[in-house]
C-alpha cells in the first residue's frame, strides 16, 4: 500500500508484519492527501516515506498494532511521525486500519479546493456540542477547553447558545449561565478568521436562543454582530450550502432563532423545524442539499 505524490516524487510504503514475522505489502498508489482503509490480520506496521529516483527512505515509523478488541482508537507510537493512524480490532482477529498524512489542524482547509461544497467537509467530529459550556460540572458543563483552543484543534462547527442578560447576550446552557459574552465569542471568531495563518478557514456558527423573548433576541444578535470586528460582512447569511471558496475567512450562520429585525428575515441556513432532543437526528432539504442534524 503506497501513498504517492507526483509533485514531490515521494510516496509512502506500508509494510504489514504478520504474527509469524513475514513482511507483506501491496503496491496500490494513492494521492498523498488521501487516507486509506485496509483490513489485515497483522501485528506490526512499518511506514516508510520514499524519495524518487534514489528510493531513499526519508522517514520511517515502526509501531505495534495492539491485540485487544476495541472500537476506533489512535494507533500509539506515531506521535513524532508524519502520519496519523486509527485502528479497530474486532472479533475474528481482524484489524481495520486508517492511515493518513499528519496536517496542522488549525488550517487544514487551506489545501482543499475552493469548489468543494461545504456539505462535503462538515462532519459531526468537526463540531462541538454546547461549545461555550465550560462551567457547571457534572450537570451543565460539556467542554473543557476554550473556543480558541477548539478552533485551533480543527473544530469548524460551533454550538453557541445565548440568553438575554440586561441589554446584551451571554452564553447559557439551559438556565445555567456560562458567563462568556456573545461579543467575546465574536471577537475570537474574527481573530481566528482574519489571522494570516488561519484566514483560509471557515466556521459554521449555530446560534440557539435559550430564553423566551423572541422579539428582542434576533435584534440583539444582529446588533452585536454589527458592532463586532468584521460586522455583517464577516458572515455568510444565505439559506443555502456554499462552496468553500465562498466562505473562506467567514462565519456561516446556522440559525436556531427567528428573523425579526433582519433584512428579509435572512438569518443564514435555517432549518424549518427542530425536533426536541432528536437522538437519532433529523433531515431537511436546504435548496437541494440534504442536511442531517443530531441534537442530543
Amino acid at each position: 500500500l503506497c501513498f504517492s505524490s507526483c509533485a514531490t516524487k515521494t510516496y509512502e510504503k506500508l509494510y504489514f508484519f504478520s504474527p509469524d514475522g513475514d513482511k507483506q505489502w501491496t503496491g496500490t498508489c494513492l494521492p498523498a492527501s488521501s487516507s486509506k482503509r485496509v483490513t489485515l490480520a497483522a501485528r506490526r506496521l512499518q511506514i516508510s516515506r520514499v524519495s524518487e529516483p534514489e528510493k531513499a527512505s526519508m522517514a520511517v515509523a515502526v509501531v505495534s498494532i495492539p491485540r485487544s478488541l476495541c472500537a476506533w482508537k489512535p494507533l500509539p507510537g506515531l506521535d513524532s511521525s508524519p502520519w496519523l493512524a486509527y485502528y479497530r480490532r474486532s472479533a475474528g482477529k481482524r484489524c481495520y486500519l486508517v492511515v493518513m498524512p499528519r496536517r496542522d489542524p488549525s488550517c487544514f482547509l487551506k489545501s482543499i479546493p475552493d469548489t468543494v461544497p461545504l456539505s462535503s467537509l462538515i462532519a459531526p467530529r468537526l463540531g462541538t456540542h454546547e461549545t461555550m459550556a465550560l462551567y457547571g460540572w457534572p450537570i451543565s458543563q460539556c467542554q473543557s477547553v476554550t473556543l480558541g483552543a477548539q478552533l485551533n484543534s480543527g473544530i469548524r462547527v460551533i454550538d453557541i447558545r445565548l440568553a438575554i442578560n440586561g441589554n446584551r447576550l451571554i452564553s447559557f446552557h439551559g438556565i445555567v449561565s456560562q458567563y462568556t459574552a456573545f461579543s467575546d465569542v465574536l471577537h475570537q471568531l474574527h481573530a481566528f478568521l482574519t489571522a494570516p495563518s488561519t484566514c483560509s478557514e471557515t466556521v459554521v456558527v449555530s446560534i440557539k436562543q435559550e430564553d423566551d423573548d423572541t422579539r428582542r433576541f434576533p435584534q440583539l444578535v444582529r446588533e452585536e454582530i454589527m458592532k463586532s470586528p468584521g460586522g455583517l460582512d464577516m458572515w455568510y447569511l444565505e439559506d443555502r450550502i456554499p462552496n468553500l471558496g465562498e466562505v473562506r475567512g467567514k462565519a456561516v450562520m446556522f440559525s436556531r432563532f427567528g428573523g425579526d429585525g433582519w433584512t428579509g428575515g435572512a438569518v443564514g441556513i435555517h432549518p424549518p423545524v427542530w425536533p426536541d432532543s432528536a437522538r437519532l437526528g433529523f433531515t431537511w432539504d436546504c435548496k437541494g442539499t440534504i442536511i442531517r442534524v443530531q441534537d442530543w
